[in-house]
């Protein structure tokens, strides 16, 4: 089905609404390919962004929710949990030149204890309080 503002969807429906699985692809250039439930992502499932990033996980009512992975279009990575469209728990977020933070994560931003892995691989333990570094 195509709507009258270019998106096109084909999988599967249940009261007029995408439910089951299915493809949704975007006039801005993004794709959604997995499950759907009222018409919002939910279950598993691919987005393709149009920037050229992509989130390959599990989501629930339109949200990245639970286990996924992150990855920007120059190769910057977040693998780990989500909470309601945001990182929350236990991920590790990867830079394009290899520096990492693995460790917790609350309400999108690094919280807590963690290791810290510079682009020259030296590892230390470091710790964040809402995404500012406290201690190295």
């Amino acid at each position: 089905m195509t709507y009258r503002d270019g998106d096109t969807y084909d999988g599967e429906w249940e009261s007029n609404k995408h439910h089951g699985k299915g493809s949704m692809v975007y006039l801005g250039g993004g794709k959604y390919k997995g499950e759907w439930r009222d018409s919002k992502h939910h279950g598993y499932g691919i987005l393709f962004y149009s920037d050229g990033a992509k989130y390959e996980g599990e989501w629930r009512i339109g949200k990245k929710h639970g286990k996924g992975v992150y990855t920007r279009s120059d190769g910057t990575t977040y693998e780990g949990e989500y909470l309601k469209g945001k990182r929350h728990g236990k991920g590790t977020y990867t830079r394009s030149d290899g520096a990492q933070y693995a460790g917790s994560w609350k309400e999108g931003n690094m919280h807590g204890t963690g290791v810290c892995t510079t682009a020259d691989n030296k590892r230390s333990t470091c710790k964040f309080n809402d995404g500012e570094l406290i201690q190295e």
